[in-house]
Order: structure tokens, then sequence, then C-alpha cells
């Protein structure tokens, strides 16, 4: 029997397993977090790719009902059709006039920050009110007053629709200085009420648009029903496509499309950044911990053996048979049948589940010689299946085991390969042997005691 010099230290190696396939396993529980955030990020985006499909065609339906000739266009096609969802803004890329813009819902605007801009030199125009014909050819009366809200000046401007396609009648002559009250009187209701701009979409208003923006640089800070306005000459327009957009801690898909004159742009909501990065984390933390709690139950085995370095066969036939190589000519052909070249392949197998990985080349012989195994796929199924039944119903508990075929020098040959358990013994019909050098040999009594003491710890 060799010397226990020449033996691996079982605590040493069972330390060593245990921590080689705990290393694995986080790893993989790790990755299959990251695999289940990606999924439910491809969950979440099938039905963002809906909305962003339907966006697309809002944004070219819309640019096709206007018609323009040299003078002026007509956007009564898109106007009247008032029930169908519209385009968060719909511009006019040769004059940079708003055809129409989303109002803000509750004083929460989600506009594009790249279009909050308008032309306060248009805005001051109508100190008092006036006429002012659009390039759509609607008719309006507008009104604008400056107002204060907690030391900044505001800009408010006010429209009385005189004559639009969504208007069944037009306001006479004669009703215009009642209109021009009306305006001036909800003027000054709105200024009283700029410091709560949460109140500003529920007033009871005749107007039939008005918005509100900072007098300094004309950022807007409501947006009400769509009054005439007009974006700045020297902002840029948004580029066409989609492209990703965050605001206020919410990202947002923006697709914007031009045809002609015409430039229709909406946005699609996301999700919060918030919401989106806790759904990200509880989803790979509740599928870390699943796949993390599966692993240790029922792959502990495959990952011991799939974590295992050892020698290939052109490297042991070099070598010979050693620590981590056994040879073995073959197994009987009858499934069934346990003869002695079963019983020294178990050994082989219970001995380096107890001291370190090895290799079992089936198909060698005990000189290095390959002899090859006459096999086609169904003996090959019979073989695993054999070597598989017998490990399990007589080497307890069972092994780390995993078996392959390979083809070399024309002949074909069984890989065996055994992981060095992580239990404290493995038993051949209650034996315990061990590995030293190139032999099995049974453990003496001396060495199953340092077995379970080193196990102990």
């Amino acid at each position: 029997m060799a010397t226990e010099s020449n033996r691996l230290k079982p605590a040493e190696s069972f330390l060593f397993v245990r921590r080689k396939v705990e290393r694995r396993i986080v790893l993989f529980s790790l990755f299959m977090g990251v695999v289940g955030m990606f999924l439910a990020g491809v969950g979440h985006s099938v039905s963002i790719l809906e909305s962003l499909r339907d966006s697309q065609g809002i944004n070219r339906a819309a640019v096709s009902q206007i018609s323009c000739d040299n003078s002026s266009c007509d956007a009564s096609a898109y106007t009247m059709q008032w029930w169908i969802p519209g385009p968060d803004y719909l511009i006019d890329v040769q004059t940079r006039y708003l055809v129409d813009v989303a109002a803000s819902e509750e004083g929460e605007p989600v506009h594009f920050s790249q279009l909050e801009f308008l032309e306060t030199s248009f805005i001051r125009k109508f100190r008092q009110p006036g006429q002012f014909a659009t390039p759509t050819g609607e008719i309006w009366r507008l009104y604008s007053q400056p107002a204060e809200d907690k030391g900044q000046n505001r800009e408010i401007i006010l429209g009385y629709a005189e004559k639009a396609p969504w208007k069944m009648l037009s306001t006479s002559v004669s009703d215009l200085p009642r209109v021009d009250d009306e305006l001036k009187r909800e003027g000054i209701e709105l200024a009283d009420h700029i410091s709560d701009l949460r109140q500003v979409p529920t007033l009871k208003l005749s107007a039939d648009g008005y918005l509100v923006v900072v007098a300094d640089t004309g950022k807007v800070v409501v947006w009400g029903p769509p009054v005439p306005s007009f974006l700045p000459p020297d902002r840029p327009l948004p580029s066409a496509g989609s492209y990703p957009y965050l605001n206020q801690g919410k990202l947002y898909i923006v697709t914007a499309y031009r045809g002609g004159r015409f430039m229709a742009v909406s946005l699609v909501q996301v999700g919060s950044i918030r919401w989106l990065a806790a759904l990200a984390m509880v989803v790979f933390l509740l599928t870390s911990a699943i796949t993390r709690i599966l692993s240790r139950r029922f792959l502990r085995n495959y990952f011991a053996v799939t974590s295992v370095k050892l020698p290939t066969l052109e490297g042991a036939l070099r070598s010979g048979e050693g620590q981590r190589v056994e040879f073995k000519r073959g197994l009987s052909e009858d499934e069934t049948k346990k003869g002695v070249a079963e019983d020294e392949l178990l050994k082989s197998v219970a001995a380096f589940a107890n001291t370190n990985d090895g290799v079992i080349f089936v198909g060698v012989d005990d000189s290095g010689k390959i002899k090859g195994l006459a096999f086609d796929t169904k003996q090959k199924d019979r073989f695993e299946r054999k070597v598989l039944q017998l490990t399990r119903s007589r080497v307890k508990p069972f092994p780390p085991i995993e078996i392959s075929f390979a083809n070399i020098r024309e002949c074909q040959i069984a890989q065996i390969i055994v992981a060095r358990g992580e239990e404290p013994i493995y038993m051949l019909n209650g034996v315990i042997y061990l590995r030293s050098g190139s032999s099995d040999v049974q453990a003496q009594p001396e060495e199953v005691q340092r077995l379970f003491l080193d196990y102990a710890y």
C-alpha cells in the first residue's frame, strides 16, 4: 500500500471541491440572473415595439392629411378627425408653426425638451386682442398678458378661433368686442392661478387655447389646448427617426417623421428609470436565488464534473496510468452482466471520488495500447446506461460522473470522468477505496478515521 505522502490530503481536497462547486454555482446563478433581466427586458420591449409602430403610423397619417399649394396649406382633414389620436407635435418646418401640440395633463408636461421653447416676440405682439391667420388657413383672435410667478416673469397667450374647420360657425364681426373682453378676463384669471400650475388645466375657459411660457427664455410652463405659436428660429428641429429620450427620471422613445414641409413627433413612454431599475434588480435577485437553490439541489455533481481539468487521451497515453488516469480494456457486452471488469471499473470510480479528480479511458489496455470499442449508437447508449446503473446501485452516495465518447486513431474510446466528491466518503459495496498512484486500494481503518476527522471541520 502506498504511503500517506503519496495521497492527496482528503481535507484539502474536500475544501477545494466544495469551494470550486460553490463558485461555479454562484457564477451560474449570476449569469442566469442577467439572462432573466434580459428576457424581462425583451418581454417589456415587445409591448413598447407595438406602441412604437402605432406612434409611427400616427405620425405618417397626420402628415399625409395636410395638403399645401404655393401660398397656403389645408389641415382641415387632420383637425376635423378629432377623435383619432394624433402626434404630440405637428410642425410646419417651413414657417416653424406648431399646427398641433399635446396639452399638459394636471400640470405635469411630458413634452420633448427640444420643442418646449416658443417665440416670445410673437406672443408679445398681442398685448391687445388681434387677429392672426395661421399658415394652415385658420383665423384666430389672440391676446397675451404678462404675469409673475414667485418672482419670475411669465407670458400668457390665449386664443379664440374665429374661423376653423372644426368650428361649425364663424365668429361675426359684431361678436369680436365680446370675445376680446372674455380673452382679457380669462387672461387675468390665468394670471391669478399662475402660482399653482396644477389648477390651470381645470379652469373653465371660453378660450379655445392657451399656453404659458417663461418670459426671458420662451420655455413652456403649461401647454393648454393648442393655440397658434411658433418655434424660435435659432432652435434646431428634431432629427427624423426613433431614439431614446430621458425626461424627469422617465425614459421615452421619440419617433419623428417628416413628409414634405411638415414633421410629426410623438413620445412613447418606456417607464420610470427607478421603476425599470427596481424591476431589473428584482428579476435579477429572484432569478439568481431560484437558480442557486435549484443548482445546489440538483446540479452539484454536474458542476463538480464540468470543472474537472484532466489529461487528454493523447497525454494519458504518453504518461501512462497514474494518480488521475486509469485504463480499462472494456466491459462485458451483456448490459446486465456484472463481472470482474465491472468490479474493477467501479473500484476506480469510487477511488477517484474519494481521492481526486480522475478519468477512466475504456478501450485502452493496461500497457496503454488502444484497442477501441466496436460501438454503434445503440451500444453507446447501453454502455452509458450500464455504467450509470452500476454506479448508482453499488457506489454510495452517487458520485459526480460524466461519460462521453471519442474517436482517436480510427478507434472509438469511452471516457468516464469522475470528480472528487463533496461527501466525506464514497463506498463500493460498503468498502472505501482510495487512489494511490495507478492503483485503487482499500482504505485502512486509520485512513477512514482521518477522512471523517478532516471532513468534520
